[in-house]
């Protein structure tokens, strides 16, 4: 039986004046059902073409974009890394260890933190970590928070929604 990926599309938006412009596609190759493939391609919108192929330490299962559209996350379907990259050049600045396999991330507003929600490998459950953006290094986790499954942030970065669909809650 052929597994079924989710697939994580992220777009990188360029902040110019008050109008925001969208000029990349970030496409983890990986998640669209080739599990054997590493890298994440990169489409130019306006021009329709592939213009890079990023090739992350991992494999790439999840594609998340900063704040303030400076910076690509690219986290590991089945690795516990993620290979952060600069959206103006496509090369890489850094690569964190999280601790986690990601299910889902999201960057506050203000572009402070990236909270990512994943499973420990071999334990079965899922957690909440927060990762400092300044320092890329992880915060703090919230352990209070069974099983996470999707997350989203306040436009004015004050409250963190998380779904938990094990126990019917938000």
């Amino acid at each position: 039986m052929k597994s079924i990926w989710a697939i994580s599309i992220v777009v990188a938006l360029t902040v110019m004046a008050s109008a925001q412009t969208v000029t990349k596609l970030y496409v983890p190759a990986g998640a669209g059902g080739d599990a054997g493939r590493m890298s994440t391609l990169v489409y130019g919108i306006e021009t329709n073409q592939l213009i890079a192929e990023l090739q992350p330490s991992h494999d790439a299962g999840l594609a998340v974009t900063n704040a303030d559209s400076t910076e690509v996350w690219i986290f590991g379907a089945t690795s516990t890394s993620c290979d952060i990259y600069g959206i103006a050049t496509d090369k890489l600045i850094k690569t964190i260890e999280i601790e986690r396999q990601v299910i889902d991330a999201v960057f506050s507003p203000d572009g402070k933190y990236c909270f990512v929600i994943g499973s420990i490998p071999g334990s079965g459950t899922n957690g909440l970590l927060v990762i400092d953006r300044a320092t890329y290094s992880i915060a703090f986790s919230v352990p209070e928070v069974v099983d996470p499954a999707a997350i989203a942030v306040s436009s004015n970065s004050q409250s963190l929604y998380c779904v938990s669909p094990s126990r019917g809650t938000l």
